[in-house]
């Protein structure tokens, strides 16, 4: 079986995978940004839930996920179905800390998920990289120098 490259789960409307899936509804569903997802515009997209991928187990050489495991309603299922798919997770979570009181409610954030939940959550001989980083936010496009946010760059080996 040929692998794919990379899967990205949670595209929003910044896909970066040879195979983009997010779960959209039409009207409801927007990402960080508040545009609305066009998948008509996203090559190769699927829609489907994160938690419940409809790919073949070791179909992905990488799975991406952009600030996206903290809008799903099962963070368990939706790590574990990265796992089943791809040789390797790369994946930007929020960092939760005094910024979460506001993230939770403008982004619809449901967990605020700390660096020792993914170690617990992957299987003891994995590879995990977790790296603490900062981005200047954008606010109406323009950036605001004073208001960074922490976020974790996690990388796993599987």
């Amino acid at each position: 079986m040929d692998l794919l490259s990379v899967i990205d789960v949670g595209c929003g409307t910044r896909p970066q995978g040879n195979v983009n899936c997010d779960l959209f509804v039409e009207g409801l569903h927007r990402d960080v940004t508040s545009d609305k997802i066009d998948y008509r515009k996203i090559p190769n997209f699927v829609i489907c839930d994160g938690s419940y991928l409809p790919f073949a187990t070791g179909s992905f050489k990488i799975a991406k996920s952009n600030h996206t495991i903290e809008h799903t309603e099962t963070p368990y299922l939706f790590l574990q179905e990265l796992r089943r798919v791809s040789k390797r997770i790369e994946m930007n979570v929020p960092f939760g800390c005094w910024y979460d009181w506001l993230w939770f409610r403008v982004h619809g954030h449901k967990w605020s998920l700390m660096p020792w939940w993914y170690r617990n959550a992957l299987p003891v001989g994995a590879k995990v990289t977790i790296r603490l980083m900062w981005k200047r936010t954008l606010i109406r496009g323009k950036k605001i120098p004073l208001f960074v946010y922490p976020y974790l760059e996690i990388h796993v080996e599987t």
